[in-house]
């Protein structure tokens, strides 16, 4: 009799164990969608011309600049030469600066340095060097 409880709680372990494996395996193969507010938002926040990553819920990957945008869809630019995209806002998965780093070259500019700090978000830690080497630090 305690050979078969054995079996039986060995059974019922590789059992769960393959239920929660299985469970991840499909969690990840779902894409969630970015709501369209909120996307319309980041893009708005973004602006013209801002370098950005996109991945829509096919799974497309898009990069290159935020060419024009309108109240239900905005066109990315690529940095090919191929032609711009039109992305609905209900089709964004995710949507994130290309790069998230600022370095004043000459003039600085504000626009610039503003969608970094957007595109960073809150709770993130920053640092500012001015133009006198000062240095400031921010964990925002």
């Amino acid at each position: 009799m305690y050979g078969g409880r054995k079996y039986t709680v060995i059974g019922l372990v590789v059992c769960l164990v393959h239920l929660s494996l299985a469970d991840m395996a499909l969690s990840a193969n779902i894409t969630t969608t970015l709501n369209p507010t909120l996307a319309k938002q980041q893009v708005d926040q973004f602006g013209v011309g801002a370098k950005v990553k996109v991945e829509l819920v096919s799974g497309k990957k898009l990069k290159g600049s935020i060419q024009s945008v309108d109240e239900g869809a905005f066109l990315v630019a690529s940095s090919k030469a191929g032609p711009s995209t039109r992305v609905d806002y209900d089709q964004v998965a995710q949507l994130k600066l290309a790069k998230v780093t600022y370095k004043a070259k000459g003039q600085p500019d504000a626009v610039e340095a503003k969608r970094v700090a957007t595109g960073l978000g809150v709770g993130h830690h920053i640092m500012v060097k001015t133009t006198e080497g000062d240095l400031a630090a921010s964990a925002g």
